[in-house]
C-alpha cells in the first residue's frame, strides 16, 4: 500500500502596516524548517523602527515549545540597537499550541490576548522616544548631506554626542555607498542614554565586517576602527529590501 508523503511544514507571514506598531500574522506551521523566516520577517519588521511590532500566534501552530525562544532571540537582538518592543498576541488557550503566556518566552516578551489589548498596552507603555529619517542619493554628496542631518538632528535633541554621532553616521553611510552601491536612509532614534544612527539601503550584502579583518580595504578597515572606537555597539540586521547598518552612542 502506497503511503502519501506529507510536504514539509508551510508558513505564511501577513503584515499590517497600517497602524503606529506593525502587526505580524504568521499563519501556518513553525518548526524547525521555518523558525529562520520568521525571525527574518520580524528583524525586517524591526528595521522599519516603528513603536512595537505584535506579533500575532493565534494561528501559528509551534511544533515544540522550544522553538518560541526566537521571540525572546528577536527582542533581545532588536533591543541592542532600537527602542522597538515585540509583543506576542496568544489568543485563547487551545490544545493544538503551546500556553505562551506561561511559557519561558514570556519572561522575555510581553504577552496579551488579544491584538487589541497588546496595542492598548503599546500605547500606555511607550517611552520616551525622538526618531528622524532621512532618504539619500547614492552619490558621493551623500555624506556631508548626512552629516549636517546628524548634527542637526542631535542638536535639537541636545543630546550632547553631535560630533561622535556624525562621525560614525559619515561612515555608515559611505560604506553603504561605496561597498553597498545602494542609496541609504538615515535614521536616528534617541531614547534615554541612547542614540543609535542607522542606515538601510537595497542590498541584502549589506554589512559591516570587523576592523581586523585581513581581506577588507584598508579605506574601509579605517572607517570601521572609528565606528568601533566611537560607538558603544555595531552591527547590521535585514531591512526592507535589504540590510539596515547600525551603531549605538550612549548619551549623558
Amino acid at each position: 500500500m502506497a503511503v502519501e508523503q506529507a510536504g514539509p511544514p508551510a508558513l505564511h507571514i501577513a503584515i499590517d502596516s497600517t497602524g503606529a506598531a506593525i502587526v505580524a500574522m504568521p499563519v501556518g506551521v513553525l518548526a524547525l524548517s521555518t523558525a529562520v523566516q520568521l525571525r527574518n520577517t520580524l528583524l525586517v519588521c524591526m528595521g522599519g523602527q516603528p513603536p512595537a511590532v505584535i506579533v500575532d500566534l493565534t494561528r501559528l501552530h509551534v511544533q515544540a515549545p522550544s522553538l518560541l525562544s526566537i521571540f525572546a532571540v528577536v527582542a533581545r537582538r532588536s533591543a541592542q540597537w532600537t527602542g522597538t518592543e515585540l509583543v506576542l498576541v496568544s489568543g485563547s488557550p487551545a490544545a493544538d499550541r503551546p500556553n505562551v503566556r506561561t511559557a519561558a518566552v514570556s519572561r522575555f516578551v510581553r504577552v496579551f490576548p488579544s491584538q487589541r489589548a497588546a496595542r492598548i498596552a503599546v500605547a500606555r507603555t511607550a517611552g520616551r522616544r525622538e526618531l528622524r529619517a532621512r532618504r539619500l542619493e547614492a552619490v558621493p554628496s551623500a555624506v556631508p548631506e548626512a552629516r549636517r542631518f546628524i548634527r542637526s538632528g542631535c542638536q535639537q535633541w541636545r543630546c550632547g554626542v553631535a560630533d561622535d554621532a556624525e562621525s560614525v553616521g559619515a561612515e555608515l553611510v559611505g560604506s553603504t555607498v561605496r561597498y553597498g552601491r545602494t542609496a541609504p536612509t538615515v535614521r536616528l532614534e534617541l531614547r534615554p542614554h541612547l542614540l543609535t544612527v542607522s542606515v538601510a539601503g537595497r542590498n541584502p550584502d549589506l554589512t559591516l565586517p570587523a576592523p581586523e579583518t585581513g581581506d577588507v580595504a584598508p579605506e574601509r578597515a579605517y572607517g570601521m576602527r572609528i565606528i568601533d572606537a566611537l560607538a558603544s555597539g555595531w552591527g547590521s540586521v535585514p531591512g526592507p529590501g535589504g540590510k539596515t547598518v547600525w551603531a549605538t552612542l550612549l548619551t549623558a
